[in-house]
């Protein structure tokens, strides 16, 4: 999967149990839940997005690949990264 270079952005995030947060935004997917469960809980991640965020792409360590997410919704404030 290729993004925009000049609008992709990386950060460094830890995936939950309902998804990723980034500046309170939620993203989730079937995909990021099967590799919660393969890394763990509370994971550290690597997660990228372009404009807009409608959509963020987690880096899975052992395939190589990015996964993509949609965004759900707000995050609670006290959830904000």
């Amino acid at each position: 999967m290729t993004l925009n270079p000049k609008s992709e952005m990386h950060v460094a995030t830890t995936i939950h149990i309902d998804g990723v947060r980034y500046h309170g935004l939620r993203w989730n997917s079937l995909a990021f839940q099967t590799l919660r469960v393969r890394l763990g809980r509370r994971a550290d991640v690597t997660i990228r997005f372009d404009t807009p965020l409608r959509r963020a792409y987690v880096f899975d360590p052992n395939n190589g690949e990015w996964l993509a997410g949609d965004l759900v919704r707000d995050a609670q404030p006290d959830d904000r990264q």
